[in-house]
């Protein structure tokens, strides 16, 4: 039993890294979009913008699973970076000019 523990801690681990690095990389990509000047769209407050960072930080995690064929091979590189900041310029789109956190069910 000592082995599963040790391969799901291993898994957990490679995530935490994975998430850990990407959310990094979005805070940056997120970064322009909380200047008031900012044209295509802007996130108004800190709860708003930790939310969002959040969101899709957690979104592009589980994207990258759904592709990566083997965990080990789950890693932040330029190609990862390239869609991330995809993701977040037409996810930023979606809102218009101010984003507000939706409602939750």
């Amino acid at each position: 039993m000592a082995a599963a523990d040790t391969s799901s801690e291993n898994a957990k681990r490679i995530k935490d890294q994975f998430r850990s690095k990407i959310a990094k990389y979005i805070i940056t990509c997120l970064g322009p979009y909380r200047k008031p000047d900012c044209k295509m769209g802007r996130i108004s407050t800190t709860e708003e913008f930790k939310h969002l960072a959040r969101k899709i930080t957690h979104a592009v995690l589980d994207k990258e699973l759904k592709y990566c064929r083997h965990l080990e091979d789950l890693e932040v590189n330029e190609n990862v970076k390239g869609k991330a900041k995809d993701y977040v310029k037409k996810y930023m789109e979606r809102f218009g000019v101010v984003y507000k956190k939706t409602a939750s069910p």
